[in-house]
């Protein structure tokens, strides 16, 4: 299992405690068990923020920045619209998980 840099990343277990979370809410199976098998991380920056703005870095702490992928929560990947100098406003995220869970149930897939 790889991220967007090839760099080899077992994002089983911590994936696997993420489904499990979601079925413990409500997310049907078939939904949840989604989230298993398409790697969330590939899908996020070198760089992004959590909920508390504290900042994960692939480069520097790629093992924090894998479990952070895999938390139930937002991640926010871009502020003031990408510009430099801003207040650090979030302009773009990565939806939690629970969320998009909740969204597929109600697409009825």
């Amino acid at each position: 299992m790889e991220n967007s840099e090839n760099t080899p990343f077992d994002y089983s277990p911590i994936a696997l405690r993420l489904v499990d979370a979601l079925l413990d809410q409500g997310t049907p199976a078939h939904i949840a068990n989604a989230f298993a098998r398409v790697p969330r991380h590939r899908f996020l920056l070198r760089t992004f923020r959590g909920e508390d703005r504290t900042r994960y870095d692939r480069d520097t702490d790629p093992a924090g920045w894998l479990a952070a992928a895999y938390t139930d929560r937002a991640l926010t990947t871009q502020t003031d619209d990408g510009g430099a100098g801003g207040m650090g406003v979030p302009t773009s995220s990565s939806s939690a998980p629970a969320v998009m869970a909740r969204m597929l149930t109600a697409a009825d897939l």
